[in-house]
């Protein structure tokens, strides 16, 4: 069931148009405990060559890193123009719902500042 905050974030994907698809890496990307990525072009496999990308330049770079790993990792993302993501920390609850959110916010963020 989508809350109020999903279904205005859908709406303005439908005024642009735009159908994202959303992907939840669970468990799989360390030191996240989950991953939240919405896209509207990527498929599947090219979104996982890119987190996989990220994330092991993330453990040959991790002793000289001027960030902490969730904004490196978002850094090297928008790098791969995916922009609508939303980690996890091992502190955090993973909720899937609350992940997709944060994901499809940012990418309409993105989207509205590219048609402008």
């Amino acid at each position: 069931m989508k809350n109020k905050l999903e279904q205005k974030l859908d709406r303005g994907f439908m005024q642009l148009e735009v159908k994202p698809c959303i992907f939840h890496f669970i468990a799989k990307y360390r030191p996240f405990t989950a991953v939240t990525i919405a896209d509207n072009h990527k498929t599947i496999a090219e979104v996982t060559r890119c987190l996989d990308s990220a994330l092991y330049n993330l453990d040959t770079d991790a002793q000289d890193m001027l960030f902490p790993a969730s904004k490196y990792t978002i850094n090297v993302l928008q790098a791969y123009q995916i922009y609508g993501i939303a980690l996890c920390s091992l502190q955090d609850q993973f909720n899937r719902q609350r992940g997709r959110i944060i994901a499809k916010g940012r990418l309409l963020k993105h989207l509205k500042e590219m048609n402008k």
